[in-house]
């Protein structure tokens, strides 16, 4: 079997993902982060200059690796770009440099990665996608009217983010990403890809919906971060990951944990 890919969860500053990032890298193997990389956890032994100084460490591998190093946005980092991205944590010391980072950049960071392994449909995101937040969303940020798969709807948004960063207000992509169910607090009926709890994507995971009849309710395997935890939380198809150790997925779609304390899960 070989690796596809390395999938390193929210980072806030931390540097767990060094050493397994090097391997990759070094074997030629693409490497996604999910995003979160400012505003560190308090108790971590983490300060807010650490998680700078690893977020331009972070932005250097991608410009050294551009084709191989993917970085995806999480709501912390969203936070920096846009007002309604309210997160909690912000360093706002250092607010307008870090803002800076972010829009030059623009070309380094996108919302999601997609891919199939043996015709088998993969989502990679920060929070996971809901079926309810699709269905609410999925004609507010396009002018598309016909039969919206998520695919579609995921390049529309990257179209979006794209046009925020060469100047537009991005005031309905922002919108869109800014909502947050009661199961974070929020009162918005479901959560973002970027802010969705891992038990509502769990009790209610986007279907794939493409235009072949036979593949209409087919449910996609989902990869994401964003829900705090100790070890990797799965139900179903869909895969949280957010417990400070690096994830691999190899080319029978399986997702390891072979740096989870030397323990393969």
């Amino acid at each position: 079997m070989k690796n596809l890919l390395y999938v390193i969860p929210d980072v806030h500053g931390r540097t767990f993902w060094r050493e397994p990032v090097k391997k990759a890298l070094s074997e030629g193997t693409e490497v996604v982060f999910l995003g979160d990389y400012l505003d560190p956890y308090r108790g971590d032994g983490v300060t807010a200059g650490d998680a700078l100084k690893v977020f331009r460490e972070i932005l250097r591998l991608k410009a050294q690796n551009p084709s191989l190093v993917t970085l995806l946005l999480g709501n912390h980092d969203l936070g920096y770009l846009s007002p309604l991205m309210h997160s909690n944590r912000t360093d706002f010391k250092n607010y307008d440099r870090i803002r800076d980072l972010f829009l030059s950049n623009p070309s380094a960071f996108q919302l999601s990665k997609t891919l199939r392994i043996l015709d088998n449909p993969f989502l990679i995101t920060h929070a996971g996608v809901t079926q309810k937040w699709f269905d609410r969303n999925r004609y507010r940020v396009t002018d598309y009217k016909g039969g919206e798969d998520v695919w579609r709807f995921l390049l529309r948004l990257e179209v979006r983010l794209s046009s925020f960063f060469q100047g537009s207000d991005g005031e309905e992509l922002f919108s869109a990403l800014s909502q947050v169910s009661p199961y974070r607090g929020g009162k918005d009926p479901s959560g973002s890809m970027v802010w969705a709890d891992a038990d509502e994507v769990f009790a209610d995971p986007v279907k794939l919906r493409p235009t072949g009849l036979l593949d209409k309710n087919r449910t996609l395997t989902q990869v994401f971060g964003h829900t705090r935890g100790l070890v990797r939380r799965s139900h179903g198809s869909c895969h949280c990951i957010d417990c400070g150790k690096v994830f691999t997925l190899n080319d029978r779609g399986v997702l390891l944990a072979p740096y989870l304390q030397g323990l393969v899960d």
